[in-house]
């Protein structure tokens, strides 16, 4: 192995640093108490690593030894979700619980890892590279495949993980140096942004560890979001009647949230709709969880909720963020509504945006209206416009219906410049004063969660009006104040 005078100057640093802070920290791989004081620790010294770029103390040579998916004995695997470059997001964990200080004995405890992992249903090694206390880094899932390590961050980020520390010690010293290496080799190759951010710190993984012979893994508690942290009104409830009895799942309905600032707005106008349109104590769950794999408090362990009536004070109510009944909503198909044959350009998929529009002119609150306004608009579009064929790929009357226009596969030809990375969804009518009706809304927001889950629409997706991409009116102000409210929406 190769090290530059830079890294032997920073090693002499990271020993002493070692010695006089870390070993006070301690590491358990089962015990959580001693679990958080070793992320503080980690965080101590890794929280602000971009702070080494700037000071141009770290990553002018970025010499490690790198064990290949090969030399570690990997199993084929087939994920296939790609990771873009650079990605903005390090998160960086420590798998406690793999001792091994040489490359055979961490090959082992890798292999074993990847098949802890696979049996738990994900495709392959949670992250994208370990690093092990032998100081070597290994390969996970690499570059350019999306990890398991994070629900919300697998698509932006690199997870790279500590491992093969000795339990009750934090990482070899040519450890961290490894990790940082990899990290200055990620920036200098385009992998990771220079800019990029760490918003988790550290994570320890003890869930991703096989459980230990001879040990009982205690049941670690998730982190759960303060009422504080989401600027919840004060207020007084009856008091729970504890231990609860009962675990009583619900969803919200309504719109959903996939990131930490959309989901505490989303509590907070939760809190607002019970208390001030149901007069009620509070907000009615004890728990909420959104889609960005946080759990948030709503009244608390110790509160009622409001949304169980009988069991309130003897059930803990958790629930999750968004309307979970059918994946899709039904959609019309062309043949329904007696489309003409047509040949357009084909998107580019998944999609990027999804674009919100109105057609302006008449409505329809009618199946059978519907379909004759969709005739009527292919007709404008082709006949008149010269285009290939309707300019949306999806449009929504206020019957509630979700109409097929040029669908999931082919461009429309109403938002230049993005028509082949953008989704456009039509409301029929005009909503300049007025707003479509609440079925519509949701069957329009249905629209875009299926697009989602089918892949056609990358998860970290931007919503837009029309009028942010072309100068028009669409898709009327009435509209626009109510799609802005919703997830993912950019100005």
């Amino acid at each position: 192995m190769w090290v530059s005078w830079d890294h032997l100057r920073m090693l002499s640093w990271l020993l002493v640093f070692h010695t006089l802070v870390l070993p006070a920290l301690g590491v358990s791989s089962l015990e959580k108490p001693q679990t958080n004081q070793v992320s503080k620790g980690l965080q101590q010294l890794l929280g602000n690593i971009s702070q080494f770029f700037e000071k141009d103390i770290l990553g002018r040579d970025d010499a490690f030894i790198m064990v290949s998916r090969k030399g570690w004995g990997a199993e084929a695997t087939g994920c296939s979700s790609k990771l873009g470059r650079p990605v903005d997001v390090l998160v960086i964990h420590h798998v406690p619980g793999l001792e091994c200080h040489n490359q055979t004995v961490c090959s082992q405890k890798l292999r074993e890892l990847q098949a802890y992992h696979i049996r738990n249903h994900w495709c392959d090694v949670a992250y994208n590279f370990l690093v092990g206390d032998d100081g070597k880094v290994y390969e996970g899932v690499g570059w350019n495949v999306q990890g398991s390590h994070d629900q919300g961050y697998n698509n932006i980020s690199l997870g790279v993980a500590f491992f093969g520390t000795q339990e009750g010690h934090s990482p070899s010293p040519v450890a961290l140096l490894a990790m940082e290496a990899l990290i200055s080799h990620a920036v200098k190759k385009g992998h990771l942004s220079s800019k990029y951010i760490q918003p988790l710190l550290v994570k320890s993984e003890d869930c991703l560890v096989p459980p230990q012979k001879g040990k009982q893994k205690k049941a670690a508690c998730p982190h759960i979001v303060p009422r504080s942290a989401w600027g919840a009104r004060e207020s007084h409830c009856f008091k729970m009647t504890l231990p609860a009895k009962y675990a009583i799942i619900l969803h919200t309905a309504g719109r959903t949230c996939s990131q930490p600032d959309e989901c505490r707005l989303l509590i907070q106008d939760l809190q607002s709709f019970f208390m001030d349109r149901l007069n009620a104590c509070d907000i009615g769950y004890n728990f909420l969880v959104g889609q960005d794999g946080g759990v948030y408090e709503g009244v608390g362990w110790n509160n009622q909720g409001s949304k169980t009536d009988g069991y309130n004070d003897i059930a803990l109510s958790i629930a999750f963020m968004g309307i979970f009944t059918a994946a899709c909503p039904h959609i019309v198909p062309r043949s329904a509504w007696g489309a003409r044959e047509s040949h357009c350009f084909k998107m580019t998929l998944p999609a990027k945006y999804a674009i919100i529009l109105h057609t302006a002119g008449r409505t329809c609150s009618q199946p059978d209206e519907c379909r004759l306004l969709i005739q009527d608009l292919q007709s404008f579009f082709m006949d008149r416009l010269n285009a290939c064929d309707i300019g949306y790929n999806f449009l929504v009357g206020q019957d509630g219906g979700v109409y097929e226009g040029v669908g999931w596969n082919n461009q429309g030809s109403k938002t230049d410049g993005y028509n082949d990375i953008a989704l456009s969804i039509a409301f029929m009518g005009i909503f300049t004063g007025s707003s479509p009706n609440a079925a519509a809304l949701q069957a329009a927001q249905d629209l875009i969660q299926c697009a989602v889950v089918k892949g056609y629409l990358t998860p970290n997706y931007l919503l837009m009006g029309h009028s942010d991409v072309s100068n028009t009116l669409s898709p009327g102000q009435a509209l626009y104040n109510i799609i802005k409210t919703w997830p993912h929406f950019k100005h």
